[in-house]
């Protein structure tokens, strides 16, 4: 028999995605220096992650929760690393999917009355035609492929063969979604200049700090232990795009469709009774987005064509 001792202390709650974010800043130093995710070893031999961006010919990019309510959250260095990246994809008409988070951080005024509010995108890297607001979701889940199979649908339909990831949060939707594409067999490369947030942020109205996000950098090198490529930033993906003449037909007017509002209503019986449902709760909605609806995975949401002309 083995018996094991074991310290029975008191437990201690782990910060929610918020609260980390909202608490003031203690100290000069983080425990992790930033590009610590250089040092980390790639992952096991027969999944070889260092090796996803030789690789690459049809590639797609998966932008995530670039929006308006966490931009002193990223900071204008991050967004301008996304803006690249659309731009140099759309360019080369290979597919962008946009996705928006529905609930804004609880520390806002809005978000502590339980109102449904417009979750707008950021300008600078937000759909510009009716096709790519086909391609926006608005999704609760930090993995973006769970209970979301029209995702799958897309990659499949575009013979995807890599996925770059741009947007946050690094700890938790950025690696939720690389690890939901690793069990697919889809490779993921994340330029870490394009994730975020880097730093630790402050108080409301949450402006970056000096401290290094500890969370950040240990995600990153989970990521480049396991399960994706890391790259230090967009420029790498960029010259590999233009070195290897890549170019694809999923361009920013061409029709891609989206499955009605309520097409994975029955997998989310419990969200039903959730915000942004006027239906059950008309109090929530006086802005009148999405009119009825829960928090299942929702193609094409009203702020996906605010920046339309």
């Amino acid at each position: 028999m083995l018996l094991l001792a074991v310290s029975l202390q008191p437990a201690t709650a782990l910060p929610s995605r918020w609260s980390r974010m909202t608490q003031p800043v203690q100290g000069n130093e983080s425990m992790l220096p930033p590009d610590a995710w250089k040092t980390a070893p790639s992952a096991s031999s027969w999944d070889v992650p260092a090796e996803y961006l030789q690789t690459l010919k049809r590639p797609a990019l998966l932008l995530i929760d670039a929006q308006e309510d966490f931009r002193n959250y990223y900071g204008s260095a991050s967004i301008a690393e996304m803006e690249r990246l659309v731009a140099a994809f759309r360019g080369r008409c290979l597919p962008i999917v946009f996705k928006l988070w529905p609930v804004p951080p609880e520390t806002e005024e809005l978000r502590t009355k339980d109102t449904c509010v417009p979750i707008l995108p950021l300008p600078e890297a937000a759909p510009s035609t009716e096709s790519e607001a086909n391609r926006t979701v608005k999704y609760v889940e930090y993995d973006h492929l769970w209970k979301n199979p029209h995702l799958d649908d897309l990659l499949t339909e575009w013979n995807v063969d890599h996925v770059i990831i741009a947007g946050g949060f690094t700890e938790h939707c950025v690696i939720a979604t690389a690890n939901a594409l690793w069990s697919r067999r889809i490779p993921a490369i994340i330029p870490a200049s394009a994730v975020g947030p880097h730093n630790a942020t402050g108080p409301y109205p949450h402006h970056p700090t000096q401290t290094p996000s500890v969370q950040h950098e240990a995600a990153l090198i989970a990521m480049q232990s396991s399960v994706a490529q890391v790259v230090s930033n967009s420029s790498v993906i960029l010259d590999h795009l233009a070195a290897q003449g890549i170019a694809g037909s999923i361009c920013a007017n061409t029709t891609v469709s989206k499955p009605a509002a309520t097409y994975m209503k029955h997998a989310f019986p419990k969200e039903q009774d959730e915000w942004c449902n006027t239906t059950l709760h008309p109090m929530v909605n006086d802005s009148g987005i999405d009119p009825g609806l829960g928090a299942w995975p929702l193609w094409g949401p009203i702020e996906a064509y605010h920046y339309i002309a």
